[in-house]
């Protein structure tokens, strides 16, 4: 059941509502302290947004995702005798684009808010269903799926009804992500194994192509422009064509080239975990051959990617364990470093940012990772905690914080919800931007604190220092 009312009807005053709007179109919610409410039919208004009508503010309830058409009827409006507060959806009311705000973040140019997103891994909608469903649609600005966020499908308007098919999300995300599909072992194009044991969750690499060094003359990579880690890839043409009508949009232009250019897991999915902890140590020559194989695979696909415009490519890896990095800063700077940072300023000279997930404790690496040239990086506020990215990297970068799914999001009051984004707001956030939060979603959270989230986030991402 959704966790905020649906109150088309005058009368209510100070509550969480939202208003049926055109069918395929999204909802707004909004909170507002009002005194009255009053719903009436308003002819001739061609855009959404603040609106003087006679002597009162109104505001319509809902938008389309084509803003600027030249719309000839809104259904209803809010009247209100008081100016109140509405957080904005992806520009509106306010004449900024998302595409533009998020640029603003990303540069330290004073966003009008901090982007926020809550994204789902496919086995919450697979656990949690239409009720899941019920809160994203009174949300349709925060939660948003994992092929949203990626780029792949439009985030305007939210998650449609009907749009997820709870139960084949091995056919959903293989193409992309690998198999979803519990049971699934598949060798993807790299010809490493995976064995999935765990519906709508990623599997597990069980087999490497290169564990013997012997077999590295005869390898031969997939082809970045022709195949992606698990299928054959669209043609550049629809990639293109999703790049312009991202930008048609509004929205910022990602460029999903994640997971396709993993690079330190790549190493461990063509090697093996073991096998490469020792290359790093004992530096074989045929460590370097296979670095550079998999650097010029991704630096095909990014320069293809800033070539059709992209905003932003997406690059991850996970270099941290709960505690502290994987690699000591040391071999860091010997074998990673450096073709990291090839990667990244290949897209930052193409005009494109560079987002970088990275899980675990990598405090250390941080002076490491900026000076590569990185954008954004979305690090984790359990294990490397919020006064320690206040300290390495606030204002040096932007942080894409991923909130606590460990203990606080799953464990924790909806209380402590709000409180843990309002600290990271107040601690890492400033005026002039540098601060992004997303919130991971997984079969362990209680829906009532994806729903507390989702408040925090609409309360707090206009927070002014």
């Amino acid at each position: 059941m959704p966790f905020c009312r649906k109150a088309p009807e005058a009368g209510n005053n100070g509550e969480h509502v939202t208003w049926s709007a055109r069918p395929g179109w999204s909802q707004t919610p909004f909170f507002a302290k009002l005194s009255a409410i009053r719903v009436t039919g308003i002819q001739g208004s061609k855009r959404p947004g603040w609106r003087l009508l006679g002597q009162v503010w109104c505001i319509c309830t809902y938008y389309s995702p084509q803003v600027q058409e030249d719309l000839t009827q809104w259904t209803s409006y809010v009247w209100v005798p008081q100016l109140v507060t509405l957080h904005p959806v992806w520009g509106w009311p306010y004449s900024v684009t998302e595409r533009e705000n998020y640029l603003r973040a990303v540069e330290f140019r004073q966003p009008r808010w901090i982007p926020c997103i809550i994204c789902p891994q496919p086995a919450v909608w697979q656990h949690y269903r239409d009720d899941l469903m019920a809160v994203a649609q009174c949300h349709p600005t925060t939660i948003i799926t994992k092929e949203q966020r990626d780029g792949l499908k439009p985030r305007s308007g939210g998650v449609q009804p009907g749009s997820i098919d709870y139960d084949d999300t091995g056919a959903q995300y293989r193409k992309v992500y690998g198999s979803y599909r519990a049971g699934d072992e598949y060798t993807d194009n790299w010809g490493t194994t995976w064995r999935n044991i765990s519906g709508g969750l990623a599997g597990q690499t069980v087999g490497h192509p290169l564990s013997e060094w012997e077999a590295l003359d005869s390898y031969q990579p997939p082809d970045p422009l022709t195949q992606s880690a698990y299928a054959q890839r669209d043609s550049w043409e629809r990639a293109a064509e999703i790049i312009q009508q991202a930008n048609q949009r509004g929205e910022v232009a990602i460029a999903p080239a994640y997971p396709d250019n993993r690079f330190f897991e790549r190493l461990q999915y063509l090697r093996g975990f073991e096998n490469l902890m020792i290359d790093l140590l004992s530096g074989p020559p045929q460590l370097s051959r296979l670095i550079d194989m998999i650097v010029d695979y991704n630096l095909t696909l990014a320069r293809k990617w800033t070539q059709i415009g992209a905003d932003v490519v997406l690059f991850g890896d996970d270099l941290g364990t709960q505690t502290a990095p994987m690699i000591s800063p040391q071999t860091f700077q010997k074998w990673l470093k450096p073709a990291y940072t090839r990667m990244f300023q290949s897209c930052r000279q193409g005009g494109a940012h560079v987002h970088f997930h990275c899980d675990g404790n990598i405090l250390e690496l941080s002076d490491d990772l900026i000076d590569t040239g990185l954008s954004i990086i979305n690090a984790m506020s359990t294990a490397n905690t919020i006064d320690g990215l206040a300290e390495t990297m606030k204002g040096r970068v932007c942080l894409d914080l991923g909130m606590d799914r460990q203990q606080i999001f799953p464990k924790g009051s909806p209380a402590e919800v709000r409180e843990h984004l309002k600290e990271a707001v107040m601690r890492l956030g400033s005026r002039a931007g540098g601060l992004m939060i997303r919130a991971e979603i997984n079969t362990d959270i209680p829906l009532e604190n994806v729903e507390a989230m989702a408040q925090a986030m609409e309360e707090f991402r206009e927070y002014h220092w």
